[in-house]
């Protein structure tokens, strides 16, 4: 609005006299700040600070690459507990070797994505994933989309929005050398978002109860996220101590969940990020 667009004018011609620029030649001014640091009344609302997802995501749209980071780094270390290998060790590990094919899982964001029909009129895709260390094509049949068509119509959830760009999927197949192409190739056998992955290869979600603290959670507190994201495949398991008991519970099946990002980050707050954890061991 008019009041911050002036706070932030002001502020650039303080530093334009200081002699200093950022990288875009204007000042940014953190609505954290003390108005002091300014020497301007804070007036009108305070803008708040994106998400690190949709700062990538504008970043992608006003300037057609990420500039500040790349998506799949809010879930590298998580996913690392469930592929293979990163795509650039695979590369030195099976690239230009001839060997057999290998079964792999990878995870990667689509940034390509083309579709055709073979000869017999059957549709193939072929998409590019991009981790962060290299880019690996997959390949993907018909008789694997018809299956992901019939699993997610169950599910109310369209293949479209799982194998599009700029979505980060999990893919489980066969790797190999492509002598046409003088790369990897990944043939897909099963494809997932990352909440189906969690589904697919996790033992479930922990969550550490904290009864030791002076301030306990209230149970609606945990329960009522847990309730919106039920039907799903993955097992809940809170793990309770007290200074005279302790012990590990685990929800009956009608609470078994779709361990999404909402869910995982409605519980952190509640509970703390470190009480939160997806074991896949």
């Amino acid at each position: 609005d008019l009041p911050q667009a002036l706070q932030a004018a002001i502020q650039y011609h303080r530093t334009e006299r200081q002699g200093q620029n950022d990288l875009f030649g204007i000042e940014v001014v953190d609505s954290g700040k003390d108005a002091t640091d300014t020497g301007v009344e804070p007036s009108g609302a305070r803008v708040t600070p994106w998400s690190d997802k949709q700062r990538l995501a504008e970043e992608k749209a006003v300037l057609g690459f990420y500039l500040s980071g790349h998506p799949m780094d809010a879930y590298r270390q998580e996913l690392a507990r469930l592929v293979t290998a990163p795509i650039e060790a695979l590369e030195r590990q099976y690239g230009g070797s001839g060997k057999e094919s290998t079964r792999v899982v990878v995870a990667g964001l689509v940034t390509e994505l083309r579709t055709r029909q073979n000869k017999q009129g059957k549709k193939m895709a072929f998409a590019t994933l991009d981790d962060g260390s290299a880019r690996l094509e997959v390949a993907v049949f018909q008789e694997v989309l018809d299956s992901m068509e019939a699993q997610e119509a169950n599910a109310e959830r369209r293949v479209a929005d799982l194998l599009a760009k700029d979505r980060i999927v999990v893919v489980q197949g066969d790797l190999s050398f492509d002598q046409f192409s003088g790369g990897l190739r990944l043939v897909a056998e099963k494809l997932f978002s990352v909440t189906q992955a969690r589904e697919e290869f996790s033992r479930g979600v922990w969550i550490h109860w904290p009864v030791n603290d002076t301030a306990r959670p209230d149970p609606s507190a945990i329960l009522e996220p847990l309730q919106r994201h039920r039907g799903g495949k993955c097992p809940v398991y809170i793990a309770y101590q007290s200074t005279r008991a302790q012990a590990h519970l685990q929800l009956g099946e009608g609470w078994r969940i779709h361990p999404e990002d909402e869910l995982l980050q409605d519980l952190s707050s509640q509970v703390g990020p470190e009480r939160v954890k997806l074991r896949y061991d």
